[in-house]
């Protein structure tokens, strides 16, 4: 029997809302409290770990508390299985962080590697080309670039040789053909189904391992009295932003200060009633025109062709936003 554990856009450097701190607090809960254990429980003999890529995130920089625990982090991987991680197109620093780690291997050129059972495995780093794929016939193919190309179909005709594929280039999860697109192990952004996914290559057969324990991200507005109740529960183990509307300070100041100086949100945008209801309202020779009786005006007393149609299709427009 053989596994491969399969993880993507681990994106360690990423630069939010939150603090590098707070970014490092999650993924530190999520490597320690849950990937690690489930291999160090799960791993058999033979078994790998492929990374598909952006082991780091898109920034210049790196935070020498973040380099240390990502090398701290796969140093103790690689302690239970060997790594392969294929270099993806944020992973310009990847081999320099992960160099003296040893039964690590990074995948810079396309190549295929022969392992478990004999199987063989191709592996396309982001810096391959369509035509890379016609150099290899093995079980499986790991690859980190775009398929949404002009040249799309002609990939996934390529990859079709493939008993499965697995790519990390992309931020969601999805399948195309024989294609699985493998997101983040933990939501970034916004909450969607995160998680690693484990492949059995002696039954061809591969299952999504659900991340139950990261934070979600989650959005409070409040526009009048009554949503300044917020039910406290929203705030365990979670993001939470906040959209506050100025004209509840005339009545609620004290309590709304309560509430910001008590609660941790990641961010906060402050909207104004008035503003939203005049946006649409300028001025012209002293008197108060809105933005659609002006283009009316304009389309009625020009010389276009289908004036009434133009006509009926704005009025469409504008009652869709109002």
């Amino acid at each position: 029997m053989s596994k491969i554990f399969i993880i993507s856009n681990t994106q360690f450097n990423i630069s939010k809302n939150l603090s590098t701190k707070e970014w490092l607090k999650n993924m530190d809960y999520y490597f320690n409290n849950e990937f690690i254990p489930y291999l160090k429980h799960n791993k058999s003999d033979n078994d790998i770990l492929i990374h598909l890529g952006n082991l780091l995130s898109k920034t210049k920089n790196i935070n020498l508390e973040v380099l240390k625990f990502a090398q701290e982090t796969f140093k103790n991987i690689s302690s239970i299985l060997p790594i392969y991680i294929l270099n993806g197109e944020n992973d310009t620093h990847t081999k320099t962080i992960l160099n003296n780690i040893k039964n690590i291997e990074i995948i810079s050129e396309p190549k295929e590697i022969e392992i478990l059972l004999s199987q063989t495995f191709t592996m396309l780093p982001s810096n391959s080309k369509v035509e890379d794929i016609d150099k290899f016939d093995s079980d499986y193919c790991f690859f980190h670039f775009n398929i949404n190309t002009p040249q799309k179909d002609l990939i996934l005709k390529k990859l079709s040789k493939f008993q499965k594929c697995y790519c990390g280039y992309y931020d969601k999860n999805g399948i195309m053909k024989n294609v699985k697109f493998l997101g983040s192990p933990y939501n970034l952004e916004k909450d969607e189904k995160k998680g690693i996914i484990v492949l059995e290559t002696h039954t061809n057969k591969d299952k999504f391992i659900l991340n139950k324990t990261s934070p979600s991200f989650k959005k409070i507005t409040i526009n009048d009295d009554k949503d300044l109740n917020i039910d406290k529960s929203i705030f365990l183990n979670n993001y939470v932003s906040l959209t506050l509307n100025k004209k509840l300070f005339t009545d609620n100041k004290l309590k709304i200060e309560m509430l910001l100086s008590e609660n941790d949100f990641t961010n906060i945008t402050y909207i104004d009633d008035e503003i939203e209801k005049n946006r649409n309202i300028i001025q012209l020779d002293g008197k108060s025109v809105s933005l659609k009786e002006m283009i009316t005006e304009y389309i009625q007393k020009s010389d276009i062709d289908n004036k009434d149609k133009i006509l009926k299709e704005f009025e469409k427009i504008t009652k869709l936003n109002d």
